[in-house]
């Protein structure tokens, strides 16, 4: 299974349902979002985190965390990784 980039033409409707179905596929996709979260595509990496975040699996909280790490030390992503964490 392979995850596709989200599109930044999406509508953020249609963004909230994605995190949805995959926040309902619940643990059966964590394994895959982890992967993700190597991504060199920002929006997929966010796309995963935003979906780890839902989801709380405890499988996925050391990658998610070293992931929001990571982001932190991005200026440009201080912001995203700093909301997740809030969650």
């Amino acid at each position: 299974m392979t995850l596709a980039a989200p599109n930044s033409n999406y509508h953020p409707r249609e963004y909230d349902a994605f995190i949805g179905a995959l926040k309902k596929i619940g643990h059966p996709a964590v394994e895959f979002l982890v992967d993700a979260l190597k991504s060199d595509n920002k929006g997929l990496k966010f796309l995963a985190v935003q979906a780890l975040v839902t989801i709380k699996d405890d499988e996925a909280t050391e990658p998610l965390i070293a992931t929001l790490m990571s982001l932190l030390n991005e200026p440009d992503d201080r912001q995203f990784a700093g909301i997740q964490l809030e969650n």
